[in-house]
Parts: C-alpha cells; sequence; structure tokens
C-alpha cells in the first residue's frame, strides 16, 4: 500500500525513478482496487459510473509511474 500512496503523491512528477517493486506493487492495487469498483457498480445497476471516475482519476498518475518507470531502465529517450 506504501508503494500505491507514493505514487499517487508524486501524480504530477514525471522526474526521476521507479523501481520494478513500486510499479508492480502500483498495478497490483490499481487492479484491485478496479475490480472492487467495477464489482460495486455491476451490484448497484450504476452504468459503471464508479469505475469511470476511478479509472479517470488514476489514469495521469499511471501515465507519471510508466515514465518514471521507463527512466529507471534507460528508455527515456
Amino acid at each position: 500500500m506504501r508503494h500505491y500512496l507514493s505514487v499517487i503523491k508524486k501524480h504530477a512528477d514525471s522526474e526521476g525513478r521507479a523501481r520494478r517493486q513500486e510499479y508492480w506493487m502500483f498495478c497490483l492495487i490499481n487492479a484491485l482496487i478496479s475490480y472492487l469498483f467495477l464489482f460495486i457498480s455491476e451490484a448497484i445497476n450504476d452504468d459503471y459510473a464508479l469505475f469511470a471516475v476511478y479509472t479517470s482519476l488514476t489514469l495521469i498518475p499511471s501515465l507519471m509511474l510508466t515514465v518514471r518507470r521507463l527512466h529507471d531502465t534507460n528508455r527515456s529517450d
């Protein structure tokens, strides 16, 4: 959970590096939360509104994490 929260806090930071563990832990927790919101949206017949809101809120942090991960693997060009 520590890695997930650190990615959310660095949502606008494309500088620096993201280690493998930080990247994959964020992906795992993000997928679990996404499935949770998807399940809740289906259960209450919400037309996937909760899932859509969560996905849109985590889009920018996910992209910035990917950029930092590419810096870590020396693929920033």
